[in-house]
């Protein structure tokens, strides 16, 4: 991007850009319309900490435009924790594994998108009640399905796609846009979902803090267009 389409993009003149790129320091509003405008994290951006891009490339896929436009519809308190839940993950400071795994259940608890915190050895260790209602589950079953193994939950033909990516997601520190079914208890039916999570280790453990993003039926979006 040259110095004028951002400075175009950010509000400010080129001359305030050639500034900041000579040392001049900005506010941390424009940084925050750097960020955005560049695809990057800010976390990243002003202390170096966390992944360069959080939401991956610029160009949207098949199944991240069905998740974007789930998204249009999400209240503003939603956006509200998706942000706590993207400053936890990209903290870098010297908080310990506990600290972290503090921080993950805090995040879990309040916001409003089915979120779960898995070990490496894909266990449940937390979820909250929006995760528990895509499984068809009630609130009160959360205590007998801590411990169990998420891939008890995914459909058996996608479990080695599920590994697979959680051990990327180990090197990596995310896992995005991971595409699956989710078996639903008591219930003939799957449900389709986009998982995408990051990955947090202090070389002792780690746990990965996922979100499931349930899409629309075809079947549904069918009838609906139909009519």
């Amino acid at each position: 991007m040259s110095k004028s389409s951002l400075a175009l993009s950010v509000g400010v003149s080129p001359a305030t850009i050639t500034g900041w790129l000579n040392g001049k320091s900005p506010t941390i509003e424009n940084l925050a319309k750097v960020a955005t405008a560049l695809n990057v994290s800010l976390c990243w951006l002003v202390n170096g900490a966390g992944p360069m891009r959080l939401h991956g490339p610029m160009h949207v896929t098949k199944a991240e435009e069905e998740l974007l436009l789930q998204l249009r519809y999400f209240p503003e308190e939603v956006f509200d924790h998706l942000s706590v839940f993207l400053a936890a993950i990209t903290n870098s400071g010297t908080d310990g594994h506990l600290v972290k795994r503090a921080r993950a259940s805090k995040v879990l608890s309040s916001v409003g998108l089915a979120m779960a915190i898995l070990d490496t050895r894909h266990i449940i260790r937390d979820i909250n009640a929006e995760y528990l209602s895509l499984l068809n589950l009630e609130p009160g079953m959360k205590a007998s399905i801590v411990g169990s193994s998420i891939l008890d939950w995914i459909a058996p033909e996608q479990h080695g796609k599920f590994v697979l990516h959680a051990r990327e997601a180990e090197k990596a520190g995310y896992m995005d846009g991971l595409r699956c079914d989710h078996v639903r208890l008591d219930d003939a039916r799957q449900s389709s979902v986009v998982l995408s999570g990051a990955y947090q280790s202090d070389g002792i453990g780690g746990f990965l803090l996922l979100t499931a993003f349930l899409l629309p039926e075809k079947n549904r979006l069918r009838r609906t267009l139909s009519a």
